[in-house]
């Protein structure tokens, strides 16, 4: 396990997180330093709706105001609002699409993020990880 890269981020009134992704890594994470309860939360976004059986099913607001869908779950949800407070960490894949809240303000809100990669010891018989860095050539 290697940290590729790490930062801080203040984020202070109206400041946003907008939706992104970390594709050059494979996990990430978020440690909240200084948060209050009315701060902006974490977002995570299912892009895919692995579940959604009927394309834009679990994305219509107008099935749930006419109750055909009863409630919107973790299941079934496109967007999920983790209301983290400080000194809590958010650990998760580095492709899953994520933010803060729009809607909130901050006061101050301090985090410490970072993406880390896994790098196989032995990559023999092994596709799906990167090989360790001693076994890399320049070109």
């Amino acid at each position: 396990m290697y940290i590729q890269r790490s930062w801080a981020t203040i984020s202070v009134g109206s400041e946003v997180i907008s939706k992104h992704q970390h594709l050059q890594s494979h996990l990430s994470f978020s440690y909240y330093l200084k948060k209050n309860k009315e701060d902006s939360n974490f977002i995570i976004y299912d892009d895919e709706k692995k579940n959604e059986f009927i394309p834009g099913l679990f994305g219509s607001r107008t099935l749930v105001k006419k109750k055909l869908i009863k409630e919107v779950t973790l299941t079934t949800a496109t967007r999920v609002s983790l209301e983290v407070k400080e000194d809590d960490i958010v650990i998760f894949p580095s492709k899953t699409p994520h933010s803060t809240d729009q809607i909130n303000g901050n006061t101050e809100r301090i985090s410490i993020s970072g993406d880390v990669i896994f790098l196989a010891k032995n990559t023999n018989l092994i596709e799906h990880l990167t090989p360790n860095f001693n076994n890399w050539k320049k070109l």
